[in-house]
C-alpha cells in the first residue's frame, strides 16, 4: 500500500510525464494565429480550448466547461458570429480525430502542451454518441489519453476542429 501512495503522490506532483518531448511535435504546423494543422490527418485545430482566447501567442483565460448539447451550441454560435481564424465550419471532433492529439509520452495532460497550451488534464467532448448506449457520448480523457463514454449532462471541455 505504501508504494502505491508514493507513486500516486509522485505523479500528482509532476506536471508532465518524464519522456514528454521538450519541443512541439513536428506533425503540427502553425497555420494562423491560434490554429494548427496536423500534417498526418489534414485536420485544423484550435490551439485553445473553447472559451479561452488566443492572445499574444498563447491561450488567455480559463477555458469553459459545457454539457454536451451546450458544447454543440457554443460551436454553432462561434460559427454564426464569424468563426475563428477566418473559418466558420468548426465542429466537435470524432473520437478517432480527438485521440490523434494524445501523446502517450506525456501525462497530465497527455498531449503536446507546446502546441495545445491550455489542455486541461481531464475530459474533452467528441461529437459522437455511443452505439451501445445512445444517450452516452464518447470522450477523451487528457490526464492519460484514454477514451471513454459519459453522460451528456456532465460538464467537460471542448477542442474545436475543422477539415
Amino acid at each position: 500500500m505504501f508504494r502505491s501512495i508514493a507513486f500516486v503522490s509522485l505523479l500528482a506532483a509532476s506536471p508532465t510525464w518524464a519522456n514528454c518531448p521538450a519541443q512541439p511535435q513536428p506533425n503540427f504546423n502553425v497555420t494562423k494565429p491560434g490554429l494548427v494543422t496536423d500534417k498526418q490527418t489534414s485536420l485544423t485545430w484550435m490551439r485553445c480550448s473553447l472559451g479561452a482566447d488566443w492572445e499574444n501567442g498563447k491561450c488567455e483565460n480559463m477555458p469553459s466547461r459545457f454539457e454536451w448539447k451546450e458544447a454543440q451550441k457554443a460551436i454553432d454560435n462561434l460559427n454564426a458570429k464569424g468563426g475563428f481564424g477566418g473559418y466558420k465550419d468548426w465542429r466537435l471532433p470524432t473520437a478517432a480525430e480527438l485521440i490523434t492529439l494524445v501523446n502517450t509520452q506525456c501525462f497530465h495532460p497527455a498531449v503536446d502542451s507546446h502546441t495545445f497550451m491550455d489542455t486541461q488534464p481531464t475530459v474533452y467532448w467528441t461529437g459522437e454518441t455511443d452505439r451501445t448506449f445512445p444517450d452516452a457520448i464518447k470522450v477523451v480523457h487528457f490526464y492519460h489519453g484514454g477514451e471513454y463514454i459519459t453522460s451528456q449532462t456532465k460538464t467537460w471541455y471542448v477542442r474545436a476542429v475543422r477539415k
